[in-house]
């Protein structure tokens, strides 16, 4: 898990697969929304997935070239 301050605005979590599969991540992130839920900080989390970053990030922008084609 690596937790990231951005300007006291924003929190930016980041996760492993490692991370969501420890159950004290949830208690961990539970607290920490807990904590900033009523201030003007937002917590935002990323997830890491299974599937191949590169591929998907070229079907992304094969997908977004033909729609601004259109």
């Amino acid at each position: 898990m690596s937790i990231d301050i951005k300007d006291n605005n924003c929190i930016l979590i980041w996760l492993s697969n490692t991370d969501k599969a420890n159950p004290m991540t949830e208690q961990i992130i539970s607290a920490i929304k807990t904590y900033y839920d009523n201030t003007k900080t937002q917590v935002v989390i990323f997830n890491s997935g299974k599937e191949d970053l590169i591929d998907n990030t070229k079907k992304l922008l094969s997908q977004n070239k033909d729609l601004k084609c259109k």
